[in-house]
């Protein structure tokens, strides 16, 4: 591998910078892009699965939570409705019976 060529290919990055007309901001993404990159390999360096482990626990507890959520959502939802029905037939269920 020559020196001067990248580690990364970034030339969708490179038509992008032409498209906005300004090297700096290609540049900038670049930078992040690599800074990223280089946290996540030296994390797998240093903590090898563990460290991916980890990364997966938090994503799981993300969903875990999200769902836990959404559930809890449409429990609340769920028992407000069937408040609403019991005390509509509270209220009206009577006449129920006068429908002949």
């Amino acid at each position: 591998r020559s020196p001067d060529r990248p580690l990364f290919d970034f030339s969708p990055l490179r038509n992008e910078e032409r498209a906005i007309g300004g090297t700096m901001v290609a540049e900038e993404l670049q930078q992040t892009q690599l800074r990223l990159w280089s946290r996540i390999v030296t994390g797998h360096q240093l903590f090898g699965t563990r460290f991916s482990e980890g990364v997966d626990a938090v994503k799981d507890l993300t969903e875990e939570a999200l769902l836990h959520k959404s559930s809890t959502l449409l429990h609340s939802a769920e028992d407000s409705v069937k408040h609403d029905m019991h005390s509509d037939f509270k209220s009206y269920g009577h006449h129920m019976w006068n429908l002949k």
